[in-house]
């Protein structure tokens, strides 16, 4: 019984010195629920009442109140383009949301497990055979999320989609075309 109570002690020290790094380093915590395995990474903002529950990375976002991220789930922003994810919205398990190019999630989004949202691409990098570090052939395109979205999991969005709200996208779709408002992708 004992020991059980030792590591729960452990865990609550390793939040406390945790959060108050963050708070040294300027990201506000206040509300915000975190595990002691999450990571957080540049200008990063957190609004009341989100949830990062456990190996969570994000980096440069803006997320907004009451977001919940599930296990396992990076969120990848850059300084030069804004990421940001709206109030109430879910990011499930395994998600890979990268905003290198731009990305603007609207509030009440669901986006269920193993979904991939990109804003970039390095494809022409393989086919011309650059190197990896060579700024030529790298397509960034801002993605843009609209509010009311449900996107089903293992599904891909491509970089430059916008998604309209109230839409729903089937599982296992790769969007590589825009999304009506009020409409139904599976593809």
């Amino acid at each position: 019984m004992k020991g059980k109570f030792v590591k729960l002690g452990n865990y609550f020290r390793i939040i406390a010195v945790k959060k108050l790094m963050y708070r040294l380093g300027g990201i506000d915590l206040k509300g915000v629920k975190i595990s002691s395995d999450t990571v957080l990474y540049g200008n990063v903002k957190l609004s009341p009442g989100v949830e990062l529950r456990g190996n969570v990375y994000v980096s440069t976002a803006t997320i907004g109140k009451n977001v919940v991220i599930e296990r396992n789930a990076s969120i990848i922003g850059v300084e030069k383009t804004p990421l940001v994810i709206g109030d109430e919205t879910y990011i499930g398990h395994n998600c890979i949301i990268d905003g290198a190019g731009g990305l603007e999630i609207g509030d009440y989004v669901h986006i269920s497990a193993n979904v991939s949202v990109w804003t970039h691409n390095a494809v022409m990098k393989s086919i011309r055979g650059l190197e990896l570090k060579s700024p030529d052939g790298r397509v960034e395109k801002k993605t843009v999320i609209n509010s009311n979205v449900w996107i089903g999991g293992n599904s891909t969005v491509f970089p430059g989609i916008e998604i309209g709200s109230f839409s729903m996208i089937s599982p296992g779709s790769n969007v590589d075309t825009d999304v009506k408002e009020k409409s139904k992708f599976s593809h």
